[in-house]
């Protein structure tokens, strides 16, 4: 049987091959999209009359591990704003202003 995703990577030629062998009614005149859900569609009422779509002709989808997650660093606190923290560059204590 195929999946849409099969079918959308295969060329018009193809398709129409496909459809050919499954006997599927009315095909030479369709575009490549109205061939492949019309060939979906005939698998779906008619799954034994599909042809040639064994699991050793199409490519098997490659399994994929999910990737280990790497843990988050933990967030740095900000420093709280006391009378002791206070900057010591005179330059900047110059340049702000007082009301």
């Amino acid at each position: 049987m195929y999946d849409i995703n099969q079918l959308k990577a295969l060329k018009l030629p193809e398709l129409k091959e496909i459809a050919e062998k499954s006997k599927v009614p009315k095909f030479k005149s369709l575009n490549k999209q109205e061939l492949v859900y019309k060939i979906l569609d005939h698998q779906a009422s008619n799954p034994e009359s599909i042809v040639g779509s064994s699991p050793a002709e199409s490519p098997a989808p490659a399994e994929k591990k999910p990737e280990a997650r790497k843990p988050l660093p933990k967030p740095r606190p900000k420093p709280r704003f006391n009378k002791d923290n206070e900057d010591t560059d005179s330059s900047k204590k110059e340049n702000r202003i007082w009301y």
